[in-house]
């Protein structure tokens, strides 16, 4: 499996794989497959306003905390620029929704600190639930599209959509 350079998570390519062979599993056992995706809110700001060095801290941070949330069994990758997918096979709608809170949460309470200013860094959040007739390139089209409805919204948002 590959990982991104920076942030040290599975990168797209390697995402793709496993989400396929999830997919695979899903189809077989029927069990539940959740898959989310985290977007940093007004991540092109701290780029903007701090420079490239703060957001590739911020990704490195963000990357690290979502990773150590999850269980050996889930997936963490950067999909782009100030994306995270994560997929949540073999858990309970329960459990994948407090887990995706307690990231969001986590991100909300770290102390970013850029050129002696703290920051507050969110991160928006939408899920989707594999269910029949589903394959991995159409739950990722409606993650997607959730996900630009959810962050008009404001930011720190989550879409849970089992």
């Amino acid at each position: 499996m590959l990982l991104d350079p920076l942030t040290k998570v599975y990168n797209r390519t390697a995402l793709l794989d496993k989400l396929e062979i999830e997919y695979r599993r899903w189809l077989k056992n029927q069990h539940p497959l959740w898959v989310v995706v985290f977007d940093i809110d007004k991540f092109k700001s701290i780029n903007h306003n701090f420079g490239y060095s703060a957001g590739d801290k911020a990704l490195k941070i963000i990357a690290k905390t979502i990773a150590n949330s999850v269980d050996k069994t889930d997936t963490v990758a950067r999909f782009s620029g100030e994306e995270f997918i994560l997929i949540m096979p073999e858990q309970n709608e329960a459990t994948s929704l407090a887990k995706v809170r307690e990231i969001q949460k986590k991100i909300s309470n770290l102390p970013f600190k850029f050129r002696d200013q703290l920051l507050t860094i969110t991160l928006t959040a939408t899920s989707a639930l594999f269910s029949q007739n589903d394959i991995p390139e159409d739950v990722l089209e409606r993650l997607h599209k959730t996900l630009s409805h959810t962050q008009k919204l404001g930011p720190n948002q989550l879409a849970w959509n089992p």
